[in-house]
């Protein structure tokens, strides 16, 4: 297995030669766009859907608080969004007073009701741009009662609150009446359908934070407005899955194109890497790296390869019976009953455990080991690390250690520079007499002039 690394990550701030390091980044930290994509649907009875509307309130509450009680400088993001949050998590009895007024306020509306009727009784599958439409619709209607219920407490002063237009909200909500969802047949034309109007949504949203990001303040208050709704959809996705690093390597290092992109011009290496057979897998062994205080856990992991699979789908998860990350006491309370003890049919997913998790982690690693096809050159393979426990946040703690004899060899680009080589090959020499290695290798990557093929001729030099 190849990985290409510049210079500098080698040999400058990193040292990660010196070091034996390897770091895995985040999804957020590589190139593709639509790494880590999972597309979303949501079916599910009008108990999830209803709990689903209580966990976004509360949540909601909590940035409302800091935008409109508490006064600071902090501008608002989707990771400001308090997904683990629960009613029983509020401080006091009045706070829980003063949600479950809101809540009760909200579920009273009637195009709230038509709402979760026209969810209940859809017969496809209902995908995330969708939700956000309609979220979006009904969101105005959340501010509203937000306003006046902590006006009414005294928390803010009681200004001008416009009512929702309450008729206009019904008839957007009517126009998908049962007799026309019975007629839906592709769930994907609708999705179509919502992806146009999240365009629309997306240029009002642009237009509007023009015109009302001067400050921190006016950016909170926008997001509460007008940025909420797909920042929650977005934010509950951890709710499936633990975050994700992953470090790439290649199956080749024949591709100029390849060596322009990742080999950082030319001018990068590449390492390869000596792999260990087990369940039909190549696999690497790796240690907490010494290089950051405080190491996690001592001693080696085994991590796998996984082959990259390219196309332009990708892989659809249910979200009401993929809940994955929450205990099961916290499931069964906030999402799959109601408050009668009724129990939601999404439940029966997850009655045979073992088939469950085995599909629920399938579907991951179709995941996270799924690019676009226009990526296919790459040959990808990568080591992927899943932070069940949240404890990988700090880039210090994706930092491991391979074993020396684990490096097989070196290529160094067509234009890496000289100087690079020479204290490349002393770094290299040194770890080999340490520990009497005879058998390193060093290549060099160059292009024939008559055929235009890439070549990787060994070098002696040790």
């Amino acid at each position: 297995m190849y990985r290409f690394r510049s210079s500098d990550a080698l040999l400058g701030k990193h040292n990660e030669l010196i070091n034996q390091e390897i770091y895995f980044p985040s999804i957020d930290e590589l190139n593709d766009p639509m790494e880590g994509f999972k597309y979303l649907f949501f079916d599910g009875d009008s108990i999830v859907w209803k709990n689903l509307l209580s966990h976004y309130i509360i949540c909601f509450d909590h940035l409302f608080i800091l935008a409109y009680i508490v006064n600071d400088n902090t501008e608002f993001s989707e990771n400001d969004i308090p997904i683990w949050k629960t009613i029983e998590d509020l401080e006091t009895n009045e706070y829980r007073l003063i949600i479950n007024e809101i809540l009760n306020r909200f579920f009273s509306e009637k195009v709230v009701s038509d709402l979760l009727e026209y969810f209940e009784s859809r017969n496809t599958k209902i995908h995330q741009n969708e939700v956000i439409g309609q979220l979006t619709k009904l969101h105005l209607l959340v501010l509203y009662h937000f306003l006046n219920v902590y006006s009414e407490k005294g928390y803010i002063i009681k200004g001008q609150i416009k009512e929702p237009d309450r008729e206009k909200l019904s008839k957007y909500f009517s126009t998908w009446n049962k007799n026309q969802l019975h007629q839906i047949t592709d769930s994907h034309a609708v999705d179509t359908l919502f992806e146009v109007q999240k365009t629309i949504i997306d240029e009002i949203k642009l237009s509007f934070a023009i015109e009302h990001l001067a400050n921190p303040v006016q950016q909170r208050k926008w997001f509460l407005v007008n940025a909420f709704p797909e920042a929650y959809l977005n934010k509950i996705q951890e709710l499936v899955y633990p975050q994700v690093y992953v470090s790439c390597f290649m199956s080749e290092c024949l591709d100029p194109a390849i060596w322009g992109y990742y080999g950082s011009g030319h001018t990068g290496v590449a390492l390869k890497f000596k792999t260990t057979i087990d369940n039909n897998k190549d696999n690497l062994f790796l240690h907490e790296s010494s290089g950051h205080l405080n190491p996690i856990t001592p001693g080696q992991k085994k991590f796998a390869f996984y082959k990259i699979n390219y196309g332009n789908s990708f892989q659809e998860i249910d979200f009401f019976t993929s809940l994955g990350r929450l205990p099961m006491g916290k499931l069964m309370k906030y999402w799959y009953q109601d408050s009668n003890g009724k129990t939601s049919k999404c439940y029966e997913a997850l009655t045979n455990e073992e088939k469950w998790r085995n599909h629920y982690w399938d579907k991951f690693y179709n995941i996270y080991c799924r690019k676009l096809d226009s990526w296919n050159k790459e040959n990808e393979y990568r080591l992927i690390m899943a932070d069940t426990l949240k404890n990988r946040l700090d880039k210090g703690q994706r930092k491991f250690r391979y074993n020396f004899y684990d490096l097989e060899a070196i290529v160094f680009g067509k234009k890496t520079k000289l100087k690079d080589k020479i204290e490349i090959i002393s770094i290299i020499k040194q770890k080999c007499e340490a520990i009497h290695r005879t058998d390193f290798k060093f290549y060099q990557a160059d292009i024939l002039p008559n055929s235009g093929k890439m070549v990787m001729p060994e070098l002696e030099v040790l």
